[in-house]
């Protein structure tokens, strides 16, 4: 194994560091080792020091953390536990082996030692861990040439059959490729393409995780494009337009979409009705996914001239968050109208529920059509003043409230 140093201060930001190591000294008094692994070591090499920090113990983790008594939280199934160190969030697993009884599957978790737990991981890049140990601080361990392949920019998986274990490791070598900015070895890339079939045995709930993931980097648009351009849509998702559906990424990646309006956007244009659903959502995602197609396919929407109380009765079933993430994802003209109505939505008539009952409105239906058609009336700039709205109502009630086609 490479026998290279790294300065800490290069890998930890400094506000971290002090504490993080005041933990390790705490671990090595208890005879236990420490290293920083895997994402944390790969973005603090590329000149970007972590926070969120990553360590490998080489003990039982629930033990270590009940022993050195520190509050987390603990997940048996990957002996793993999160905590705080000084505020600084950090998860912290035992050194560990996986077996993979079948694809697909989450694997069979074993402890084990720091270089079997290096040889679980997705990619070269990632399986490089850095002692913080006293007397060995910033030795790397690098068994898979993953500093070489940083410094070339490189995705490399580390065995042939990487991505049949795990296939959400597809979309990750995507992710980071557009993230990072790098290049797939090109015996990884056929790989990748060969395997793309494996996203089948993936679950509806770890595609969901995966593609949430996805949709909240900054170039989240860019990462499904490049999927989609490999085949992962058309394999996962039988019945989709590819042609309509890269008019959507590319769409998506112009307007710099990421986060919930990005991920909205690619659920209203998957078929979500598979039974069983390729991904799971909830049932308010549901509702406003279809809420979200049907606006979109909206030709009143989309209209030229269309009156703000117009805009308001297409959108009544929106809630203000709703709105804003629509017109994240509406055309031009859409995005015009909605605009129009959101620059109104503020206008309330001067007059109460009290001022119509006292001007003769009965106490029932009347009285809320009435409210609504001023409202519109308001915001559509038909009525401003409060002498106006009086009049506009005394206009309602002698043309009869159940007539409203001649209201306007």
């Amino acid at each position: 194994m490479s026998q290279v140093k790294i300065p800490l201060n290069q890998i930890i930001s400094r506000e971290a560091l002090t504490p993080i190591l005041a933990f390790v000294s705490q671990c090595n008094y208890a005879g236990v080792n420490v290293w920083l692994v895997g994402g944390s070591v790969r973005d603090g090499i590329l000149g970007n020091p972590s926070k969120d920090l990553d360590l490998v113990v080489d003990v039982d983790v629930l033990k270590l953390m009940s022993k050195i008594q520190m509050p987390f939280q603990h997940f048996e199934r990957f002996s793993t536990a999160k905590t705080q160190i000084a505020n600084f969030p950090v998860d912290i697993a035992s050194a560990r082996t996986e077996i993979y009884t079948k694809p697909g599957a989450l694997p069979k978790v074993l402890l084990s030692d720091i270089e079997s737990d290096l040889a679980r991981r997705d990619f070269s890049m990632n399986s490089i861990a850095i002692s913080l140990n006293k007397g060995s601080e910033g030795v790397v361990l690098d068994p898979y040439n993953g500093l070489q392949d940083i410094n070339t920019k490189t995705i490399r998986i580390l065995h042939s059959d990487s991505f049949k274990d795990d296939a959400t490791r597809i979309l990750r070598a995507i992710k980071y490729s557009v993230r990072l900015g790098f290049d797939l070895a090109p015996q990884t890339k056929k790989i990748l393409k060969n395997n793309i079939n494996f996203l089948n045995s993936v679950s509806s709930s770890r595609l969901r995780r995966e593609l949430i993931s996805i949709t909240d980097e900054p170039l989240g648009a860019s990462i499904l494009l490049y999927a989609h351009n490999v085949g992962v849509f058309s394999e996962v998702f039988r019945n989709l337009n590819n042609s309509e559906f890269k008019n959507f990424l590319l769409s998506a990646k112009k307007s710099s979409l990421s986060g919930i309006p990005l991920f909205m956007y690619l659920l209203s244009q998957l078929n979500i009705t598979d039974s069983p659903p390729r991904i799971s959502i909830s049932k308010k995602e549901k509702s406003l996914t279809e809420k979200l197609q049907n606006a979109l396919t909206s030709k009143d929407l989309n209209k030229h001239g269309l009156a703000p109380s117009g805009i308001k009765r297409e959108l009544k079933h929106f809630s203000e968050n709703e709105i804003q993430i629509l017109l994240k994802i509406s055309n031009q003209k859409m995005a015009f109208n909605i605009k129009l109505f959101l620059s109104k939505a503020h206008l309330r008539p001067l007059l109460t529920f009290n001022d119509l009952l006292i001007m003769g409105l009965p106490e029932n239906k009347s009285l809320r059509v009435a409210m609504d058609l001023l409202s519109d009336a308001v915001i559509d700039g038909k009525v401003k003043g409060r002498r106006s709205q009086v009049t506009y109502v005394q206009r309602l009630m002698l043309e009869g409230l159940d007539n409203e086609s001649n209201i306007h």
